[in-house]
């Protein structure tokens, strides 16, 4: 996940900023560095005698994928993931999404210099649900969504550390995850955070396939999941849309929640997953509101324009990149007034 400027400039910002949200940005920023401030050199760590074999083996291996990526790439190594930092808590930092009760809408948190972003991220758990717990007496809908990864894109002042976070996934999913982050560090579209998640998603699971050597039949059961998550989230986007159009009949905008959640969300999603073989029907689990559609769609944006590209070009992950960057380079020459999204879209 890329947290963009956001943390990047918390700290100066923690310094400068003379606003009502100097606590808040000074908090994060202690929070950011006490993340470098606690990173231990990763030779260190291997010699430590306290620290797991299991632990050990996920580190060697975040190196063997740091080293590929960047030799893939043919990209001057970095010192990112030079060091480890352990936490104290199972996620590295909680986001906080709101939205109003009547309309599926995320609430915009403005920061001075960094930006608008669709959510507003704590590194101390209670501090999100205080926030959280504020929101939801102000009459906002809320939702909590832990993050176990992000990159700052590596740059000054910070440099990002492995977290212990990172141990909780098995060896495909870190290679995943690690080349989804790394990504973030040879290249960044200004300005467009889901548009950057989409691109590294993309290029990741396609490495991931030539790293393991992923047999044709393989990569066909991968891709065969994945269409059946596609067709999940196609479904809960359906039903958002469906749900938003029902809050512009309404008038008591909870009961018509809680009906469609009841009578219309759970029921059909239930069938999807049924028809789809879906055994674990990860939509099913927990709270859905207001606050909760509004982060799903927020991540759903541009899932599949980067992987259509792709395609439709016929291009390897590295041509990819390179088409990418050429077009981007493009893009910012024509100074144009839409995003880079909307410019791709219309090539």
């Amino acid at each position: 996940m890329l947290i963009n400027k956001h943390l990047y400039l918390l700290i100066l910002l923690s310094f400068f900023s003379g606003c009502a949200k100097t606590m808040y940005l000074t908090k994060q920023a202690s929070g950011q560095i006490a993340l470098e401030w606690n990173g231990i050199d990763n030779e260190q760590v291997l010699s430590d005698s306290s620290v797991s074999d299991e632990h050990k083996r996920k580190i060697k291996l975040i190196q063997k994928y740091k080293n590929y990526f960047y030799k893939y790439f043919k990209k001057e190594k970095t010192s990112i993931y030079d060091e480890t930092t352990f936490l104290k808590t199972k996620a590295v930092t909680y986001l906080v999404i709101a939205s109003p009760k009547d309309k599926i809408k995320p609430i915009i948190f403005n920061f001075p210099i960094v930006g608008s972003f669709p959510y507003i991220g704590f590194f101390d758990l209670d501090d999100a649900k205080e926030f959280q717990n504020d929101r939801s007496e102000e009459g906002l809908s809320t939702y909590i969504r832990p993050v176990y990864a992000y990159s700052t894109l590596n740059k000054l002042p910070f440099y990002d550390n492995i977290l212990s976070s990172f141990f909780y996934y098995d060896d495909e999913k870190l290679a995943e995850l690690i080349f989804h982050e790394l990504t973030h560090t040879i290249f960044f579209i200004e300005d467009e955070i889901s548009l950057n998640e989409s691109l590294a998603e993309v290029i990741s699971k396609y490495m991931v396939y030539e790293y393991f050597h992923k047999s044709e039949l393989e990569i066909s059961k991968i891709k065969n999941s994945y269409t059946r998550m596609k067709k999940i989230s196609k479904k809960i986007t359906s039903l958002t849309h469906q749900l938003s159009d029902e809050y512009k009949k309404s008038e008591d905008f909870e009961k018509t929640l809680k009906l469609f959640i009841e009578q219309k969300f759970r029921p059909e999603i239930s069938t999807q997953c049924k028809e789809l073989q879906i055994p674990k029907c990860w939509p099913l689990k927990g709270e859905w509101n207001n606050a909760r559609f509004s982060a799903f769609l927020t991540y759903q944006k541009n899932q599949n324009l980067f992987e259509n590209i792709k395609v439709q070009k016929n291009l390897s992950v590295k041509a990819l990149l390179s088409y990418i960057v050429e077009e981007y380079k493009q893009y910012k020459d024509k100074d144009l007034d839409h995003t880079f999204k909307v410019y791709l879209e219309k090539k």
